[in-house]
């Protein structure tokens, strides 16, 4: 399987598990709740779990030498991609919402905001395909995957580590918080031990 018939299959995955999650959660739905906030809900969260494999791929192989912390690094442009489908249907979501909608059901900020993310992961999808990659070229690419990769980061740790406290921190949140809350712990540790290495090595010279 070459390259690019691998991403269109990561692609493609991703777009069915998202639409499965949007129904999936519109099918449990508690009675009264709004069918779009449940599906975009469901398919966001969904989507983060496809976002942590490239966040702690490469502090994990920092950490630990093994087989399995390299196939995670190697599986990076895979959940990258089919991130980057899940996230598409989110986006699907919410123009179908403003379209079957007499009046906006999204604040201005939220829109702006919540766009910009969802456009930046398309772009970073699209460009892990090596025509678009080879098209926009390397430090544009490294450009915007670390802009949009961070900026998932800084998403993930509001949404999840700021957000719940400020709504009661309902149980549904907890699993969220603790990966989030490790996801970013091992990066740190991650960050630390490479300091450390640079200044023994430098000792060493």
């Amino acid at each position: 399987m070459t390259r690019t018939q691998q991403g269109l299959l990561m692609l493609s995955i991703g777009v069915f598990l998202a639409m499965a999650a949007a129904y999936i959660g519109l099918a449990n739905a508690e009675d009264g709740a709004k069918g779009h906030e449940v599906a975009l809900r469901w398919t966001g969260r969904l989507a983060f779990f496809a976002f942590l494999i490239p966040f702690i791929a490469s502090p994990l192989r920092t950490l630990l030498k093994s087989e399995l912390t390299a196939a995670l690094v190697r599986m990076r442009r895979s959940a990258g991609i089919a991130y980057g489908g899940m996230q598409s249907v989110h986006l699907l979501i919410i123009a179908a919402t403003i379209k079957a909608s007499e009046t906006n059901p999204f604040d201005v900020p939220t829109l702006i905001v919540g766009g910009a993310g969802l456009g930046l992961a398309i772009l970073m999808m699209l460009t892990s395909f090596d025509v678009p990659a080879k098209m926009v070229g390397p430090k544009a690419w490294k450009i915007l995957h670390n802009t949009g990769f961070h900026v998932f980061a800084f998403v993930y740790f509001f949404d999840f580590l700021i957000k719940p406290f400020g709504v009661g921190l309902p149980a549904v949140y907890w699993p969220f918080m603790v990966l989030t809350l490790g996801a970013f712990v091992l990066r740190c540790a991650a960050f630390l031990k490479r300091r450390r290495d640079a200044s023994a090595n430098m000792v060493a010279i």
